[in-house]
């Protein structure tokens, strides 16, 4: 090969290598975030992190990335979190299967398995995004798609938080219908899902856990 076809192959190649040495970060990753080995981190955009239990298929928490540590909001809700009903005030407590994940135009897809006491099988898609909320605030948004092909005949449930643990409250919007637990439990909901087309969940992160994250970016910065 002669001295000038050598260099043109390797002034090809190197924005290649480049390249590759530049690639992103992976959206999924098991096990990270500090959410256990039963849990994976999702990169949703803005800075902004999700953790969900593969056990429950609940989310977490909700991460803000700064330069030096992560700011978190608790969002765990205990077991169970997931619901069918067919009636009014026959809400059922179902079982509840890991289906894994798959990436659709470079956005994560969750996959559910819910399961009745009856025997009756839905599969729930969960596609999870941040986004901007109620009042311009930071949020997760959820998009979730039942893909029985409209076989099941129950309404599927899914329990939410509404309030931190430590009582920090979070406003919600849904085009589902959101039922408050009461009096008792004052920061859970149950969202109850649409009999068709998507059901979105959006939560939106209070006012103060945004000025928190603030302060620690500015803390970051004024160390450097």
């Amino acid at each position: 090969m002669s001295c000038r076809r050598f260099m043109l192959v390797l002034s090809l190649l190197v924005p290649f290598l480049i390249g590759m040495g530049d690639s992103p970060q992976p959206l999924v990753k098991r096990g990270g975030d500090g959410g256990g080995a039963e849990t994976v981190s999702i990169q949703l955009g803005n800075g902004v992190v999700g953790v969900w239990d593969i056990r429950t298929g609940t989310l977490l928490k909700g991460l803000i990335r700064t330069h030096q540590s992560d700011v978190s909001l608790e969002l765990e809700v205990d077991p169970p979190s997931w619901f069918m009903r067919q009636g009014e005030n026959d809400q059922k407590i179902v079982s509840y299967s890991w289906r894994g994940y798959r990436i659709e135009d470079g956005n994560v897809v969750l996959m559910h398995e819910l399961r009745s006491p009856t025997g009756e099988v839905r599969n729930i898609q969960e596609r999870p995004e941040s986004t901007v909320g109620i009042n311009g605030l930071l949020a997760i948004r959820s998009t979730f798609d039942c893909i029985d092909g409209g076989d099941g005949s129950s309404r599927v449930i899914k329990r939410i938080r509404t309030g931190t643990p430590g009582g920090v409250t979070m406003p919600i919007a849904t085009n589902g219908h959101l039922v408050p637990l009461g009096l008792n439990d004052n920061f859970l909901a149950d969202v109850v899902f649409r009999t068709s087309g998507s059901t979105q969940v959006t939560i939106s992160f209070n006012g103060h856990w945004i000025e928190k994250s603030s302060k620690v970016a500015s803390g970051s910065e004024a160390s450097k």
